[in-house]
């Protein structure tokens, strides 16, 4: 192996390592895309994780604000607002009889106490040997008197004064009325109502959200696109280093290749050697030649053939706008899809599942085909997640183009295409699963474990071995 062989296939190598990582990173953008396109899920986790703080707050809010609702029924202004038009004249008759001196006032103790010292709470001299004092302390006595003197209404009165006082209400105080009391709690219960309803309203619809999010680890995928992006370019640079080293290699091995020549051509023995080259030279242009045929002409004619089959599979018209237009394998040796306008379609996202079933079935078939390779096709479930018209011309296409069809269809896949079944198969076996019982199959199997087992029924048959709980009339 000379050294430019060994440079060109590291080349190619990392070539290879830079396309492969290309495409995975395409790829994973195209999944975070389409995951972001459907919401964050670890930002939609933080929104209900603080939505649920505030429904709780909100909860322990309300709860405040109805114990105090419910002290307001208990409170003293109730009373006094409620009794408020009967207390007015009663208090104001006790006012009246206070103002008379028939109400004992609460501060006769004092007085008393005043009494024995010699200064009034006035600040006035109650001095007795002080005819002034004297005098004063005379008139206080008199009215202590005259309370002691007073009988049991007037004490019961007394009592009533003192202990309405707090039913009064204060000029020049801020005292709280009932109904304003009210009205505030009222307004700030039904706030916190109306934020716990919105809130709740937001808790259910990120909910609904978060649940309908695809089970993704979207920064797992960050992650992945990144360790793409530093693969993809340790591989580029890999590549250009290549590039240069092959390049010089490349302008001594023309150097050398003249040099050789010389030598060849000087020495009679060279003669031999020029006529290996030569054959070797020869080899390489047949080979470049299979492979640029292959290349262009054969990759063209089993695109062309691809297509036909798999715009007949899928009864697709382009003449008639057909969702599906073209199908074709590319230089790449890629199969490309177009629709519409030439719109090109992801065969992966944009193709259902029965597209994608008979788009890999016509390229088999055509490969097969234009290299004229007679041998069996054995394809397991070739029309699953089809139905109608597309399964059946599936089925007779797939048989007409193969020159031996060996097919393992269930009984859904069968269905709608019995009756080409009965004019094409050359034999039916039917095999079933010992497992199946008796969950599916209506009869026990002759087997202890697991085994698949074959009876001579057709599509058409049913014995005690195949026997379905499926087949069973309803009535039955």
């Amino acid at each position: 192996r000379t050294p430019i062989t060994i440079e060109s296939n590291n080349l190619l190598r990392n070539i290879s390592q830079f396309t492969t990582f290309s495409e995975k990173l395409v790829e994973v953008q195209k999944e975070i895309e389409v995951v972001l396109s459907k919401g964050d899920r670890e930002k939609l986790k933080s929104d209900l994780k603080e939505t649920r703080s505030r429904l709780e707050s909100l909860d322990k809010q309300l709860e405040d604000i109805s114990q105090e609702h419910a002290n307001l029924f208990t409170s003293l202004f109730l009373a006094r607002d409620l009794l408020s038009p009967i207390l007015g004249k009663s208090l104001e008759k006790l006012s009246n009889l206070r103002d008379k001196g028939k109400i004992p006032h609460a501060t006769v103790p004092v007085l008393e106490e005043r009494l024995k010292g010699t200064t009034c709470i006035c600040g006035e001299s109650l001095d007795p040997h002080n005819p002034h004092g004297k005098h004063r302390r005379e008139h206080i006595q008199h009215l202590i008197n005259e309370s002691q003197q007073a009988d049991a209404l007037q004490s019961i009165l007394a009592d009533l004064y003192y202990g309405s006082r707090s039913l009064q209400l204060s000029e020049n105080a801020d005292d709280k009325h009932w109904g304003t009391e009210y009205a505030k709690i009222a307004d700030r219960r039904d706030e916190l109502d109306s934020q716990r309803k919105k809130q709740g309203e937001n808790l259910k619809a990120l909910e609904i959200q978060l649940d309908r999010l695809p089970d993704t680890d979207i920064q797992g995928l960050r992650s992945v696109e990144r360790d793409y992006i530093e693969q993809r370019a340790r591989f580029d640079t890999n590549k250009e280093r290549d590039e240069n080293l092959l390049e010089g290699l490349r302008k001594e091995s023309k150097k050398l290749a003249r040099q050789r020549d010389n030598f060849l051509r000087q020495q009679g023995k060279g003669a031999r050697i020029l006529a290996q080259l030569d054959v070797a030279q020869d080899i390489k242009r047949v080979l470049e030649n299979s492979y640029n045929r292959i290349t262009n002409e054969e990759l063209a004619n089993v695109s062309k053939l691809m297509n036909n089959i798999f715009l007949k599979m899928i009864v697709a018209d382009p003449e008639q706008g057909a969702t599906i237009q073209q199908a074709e394998i590319s230089k790449d040796f890629d199969i490309l899809v177009y629709g519409p306008n030439d719109q090109t379609l992801n065969p992966d996202l944009d193709l259902n599942g029965a597209s994608r079933r008979a788009l890999t079935l016509a390229f088999i078939l055509a490969l097969t085909k234009v290299s004229e390779v007679d041998a069996p096709n054995v394809i397991d479930t070739p029309l699953g997640m089809m139905s109608g018209h597309v399964k059946q011309s599936v089925l007779d296409i797939a048989i007409r183009e193969s020159s031996q069809l060996v097919l393992f269809l269930t009984r859904s896949e069968i269905a709608d295409c019995e009756k080409i079944l009965d004019t094409t198969a050359g034999q039916v076996i039917t095999l079933t699963n010992s497992t199946h019982y008796p969950l599916m199959l209506v009869n026990k199997p002759p087997a202890e474990r697991c085994e698949v087992l074959r009876c001579e029924c057709s599509h058409r048959e049913e014995c005690s071995l195949c026997e379905r709980r499926t087949d069973i009339e309803p009535n039955s």
